[in-house]
């Protein structure tokens, strides 16, 4: 029997079961990302379905798909106020595609039970048909490319999830001599070393996809939404900078021809950084990001779930100090399971994202109670849940440290391990961005 890995918080013998710290969900939810296949969640009732609620909105923002079987209290006290009772399908219902109570006694009834006949039920019914065929629809986009004088493609996290889509994406591309901008999510769908790679749009886009996307006449919109995830971040000027960072850690790890290193991220400009500095291949499902709810310690419990799903990948989370900080604990989880999961940290002391957004408009004093970060010691919290760990606080150990973490045959350390790196924000932070509420064109250097 093929072996399945069970996100739970008790097993039985025949699935794989992880005591998982906290973050089930967000661990389940890489494993469409690699294996197209969804994550299925089982957790008790009460504060085991109310902890689901932040990584099923991620999922559904995301098109992420992950199946969630929750506990509930006795039929018998539902609506008491029992211990542990909750609404479940109010709660869900804002959160997912479907949602449902299911009677398990039901299905174990010995006599024959009704199964509804979708021929019968909707045979007679009124349906909308489409007004054009797709071919017509198809020739009606040609025609548009062919009359447009600035195409532009904004490929999505939907490009990625098609089967045959970034190589349909590139032949579309390069037969068409049509520039490519990535959103966020779609990091991976479109080979960023090709000439006709414009890399990633949006708030902390490159400033020439920002400006080609606001003077397109034609935009093709290929698996995105188009909807504005969140914005700015600082850049540290001090001995280590974040694209620093980043380009160091690209050395040594990004392939274009193989691709055997999975990154996750938390949510802050860490992110933001690793999207404009590191140079992603057309390799679907490289980078698993929050990106519509941006949720802040996405990244470990993430990078967990990409390492089950990918056993023979080396898994990066590249994370910052205060997204860390939310689901800490589950490097408990990466050591009991002997997970070997590799955490960067930029640490820049603070809320770097919500710092540079509040200083457009406010004395930075007055944010500065929540936008500074009261951080742990990482490195000796790591090593007292027994994961690896080390400080870089000077440039010139920079690459030697990564090349620790993350060198040839994923780093010299072997197991889960934990590298911090100390920055500081740059004078306005991660710039150029977008003002805010402004359109694409607006830029603030």
């Amino acid at each position: 029997m093929e072996r399945k890995d069970l996100l739970n918080h008790t097993g039985g013998d025949i699935l794989r079961e992880l005591l998982l710290a906290h973050d089930v969900d967000h661990i389940s939810l890489p494993l469409f990302n690699c294996l197209s296949t969804p994550g299925i969640v089982l957790v008790t009732s009460g504060p085991g379905t109310s902890n689901t609620v932040t990584p099923m909105l991620d999922g559904l923002l995301n098109g992420t798909p992950i199946i969630v079987i929750c506990g509930q209290v006795a039929t018998s006290v539902q609506g008491t106020q029992a211990f542990q009772e909750i609404d479940v399908l109010a709660l869900a219902r804002p959160c997912t595609k479907w949602c449902a109570c299911v009677v398990f006694d039901t299905a174990a009834l010995h006599q024959p039970s009704y199964v509804p006949d979708p021929h019968r039920d909707t045979t007679d019914s009124d349906t909308s048909n489409p007004t054009a065929s797709l071919d017509d629809r198809i020739a009606h986009v040609a025609d548009l490319i062919n009359q447009a004088h600035q195409p532009i493609i904004c490929a999505g996290h939907g490009v990625i999830h098609s089967q045959h889509g970034p190589a349909l994406l590139a032949q579309l591309s390069q037969r068409s001599h049509i520039p490519v901008t990535t959103t966020l999510l779609g990091l991976g769908s479109f080979d960023s070393t090709l000439p006709e790679a414009l890399h990633m749009v949006g708030t902390h886009g490159t400033p020439y996809a920002n400006l080609a996307t606001q003077s397109a006449d034609l935009i093709l919109a290929l698996g995105a939404r188009l909807d504005e995830p969140l914005s700015p971040s600082p850049s540290p000027s001090t001995p280590i900078t974040a694209p620093q960072t980043i380009t160091t850690l690209a050395s040594l790890t990004s392939n274009p021809t193989t691709t055997t290193t999975t990154l996750t991220t938390g949510v802050g400009h860490h992110q933001m950084h690793l999207a404009r500095h590191y140079p992603f291949s057309a390799s679907p499902g490289t980078l698993i990001t929050s990106g519509s709810l941006g949720t802040m310690g996405f990244g470990l419990p993430a990078a967990i779930g990409a390492q089950l799903a990918r056993p023979t990948h080396t898994v990066i989370d590249i994370d910052g100090d205060a997204s860390l900080c939310m689901t800490l604990s589950e490097l408990l989880t990466a050591h009991h399971a002997h997970i070997p999961i590799k955490i960067l940290i930029l640490n820049n002391n603070g809320q770097g994202m919500v710092r540079q957004m509040e200083g457009v408009s406010q004395d930075a004093t007055t944010m500065e109670w929540c936008t500074r970060q009261g951080n742990p010691d990482f490195v000796a919290l790591a090593k007292s849940m027994g994961v690896q760990g080390r400080r870089c606080t000077r440039g010139e150990k920079l690459n030697e440290d990564i090349e620790w973490l993350v060198g040839e045959n994923g780093g010299k350390c072997k197991g889960p391990a934990v590298l911090e790196v100390m920055s500081e924000d740059g004078e306005g932070g991660l710039k150029p961005m977008v003002e805010l509420g402004r359109g694409l064109g607006r830029l603030a250097f």
